[in-house]
C-alpha cells in the first residue's frame, strides 16, 4: 500500500508521460501544414497570339507559380462571343516547364471575338488568363 505523501513525491505519473508523448507528434504536424501551403505562390496563366497567315494564329501558353516544380497544367482554349465564354479546345497541356505552343486555325476560332486559356490548378482553383482579341491577330 502507497501513503498519500509518496504519491505526491513521485511527480508525473507514467500514463501523462505515454500520454504526452503520443498527443505532441499530432500537434507538430497540425501546425506545420499550413506553413507549407503559405509558400506557393498564386498561379498565373499567360496567352499571346499572333498571325502566322490569313489562315492560321501561333498561341503560346506560359503557366507560372512560384514554389512549384514541374509546371505542368492542363488548361483549356476558350472563346468569347457575345454572349459568354465558352471551350474551343479542352485537355491542352504545358509542359514540366510551363509552356505550350500551338497553331490555331482560324475556321475553328474565327467565331470568336476573343479568346483565353483558363486552367484549374490544383489547391487554387480556377485561373484564366489575359483575353486576346481576334481583331489583334488578323488586324
Amino acid at each position: 500500500m502507497v501513503d498519500e505523501g509518496a504519491r505526491e513525491r513521485r511527480g508525473v505519473s507514467r500514463r501523462t508521460l505515454v500520454q504526452a508523448a503520443w498527443a505532441a507528434p499530432v500537434v507538430a504536424v497540425a501546425v506545420a501544414a499550413p506553413g507549407a501551403a503559405a509558400s506557393v505562390g498564386t498561379p498565373e496563366l499567360t496567352f499571346s497570339a499572333f498571325a502566322l497567315d490569313d489562315d492560321y494564329a501561333w498561341g503560346t501558353v506560359t503557366f507560372e507559380r512560384s514554389g512549384v516544380t514541374g509546371l505542368s497544367q492542363t488548361f483549356d482554349f476558350q472563346g468569347s462571343p457575345p454572349v459568354s465564354w465558352e471551350n474551343i479546345y479542352t485537355g491542352q497541356s504545358t509542359n514540366s516547364s510551363g509552356y505550350y505552343a500551338s497553331t490555331l486555325p482560324r475556321v475553328v476560332i474565327g467565331n470568336y471575338d476573343e479568346i483565353r486559356a483558363a486552367a484549374f490548378v490544383e489547391g487554387y482553383g480556377w485561373t484564366v488568363s489575359n483575353a486576346v482579341p481576334l481583331s489583334s491577330i488578323w488586324a
